[in-house]
């Protein structure tokens, strides 16, 4: 599903955060892996890309249930992370930083 806004995305126990700034291949593969070795659902945040990941990224949430799809402008690091904790309401979020195959975790929702 292609969300406006976080807020609209129906709140669950746990979700995981993907954050693509022009990495469409890369970041394939790591939602393929989340997909394939997890049950959570994933948003997939595409900021400016200039690389075809939007359109490429939509088909994908149009073939598979759990993701969520926001496009957003591209803004100083830290900026998408803050709204993403703001106006979700999931009990816990998982950012995962492809680069590393690293996921970080909130132990709870800031308001």
């Amino acid at each position: 599903m292609i969300v406006r806004s976080i807020s609209e995305l129906t709140p669950i126990p746990c979700r995981a955060v993907i954050i693509n700034v022009s990495t469409k291949e890369v970041l394939t593969l790591a939602l393929l892996r989340m997909l394939r070795h997890s049950r959570l659902p994933v948003l997939l945040a595409d900021l400016e890309s200039d690389d075809g990941s939007m359109a490429h990224f939509t088909r994908m949430a149009e073939e598979e249930s759990r993701i969520d799809l926001r496009s957003g402008s591209l803004r100083k690091h830290g900026y998408l992370l803050g709204q993403v904790l703001c106006e979700s309401r999931d009990t816990n979020l998982h950012r995962l930083q492809q680069e590393y195959g690293i996921s970080f975790s909130s132990e709870e929702q800031l308001q």
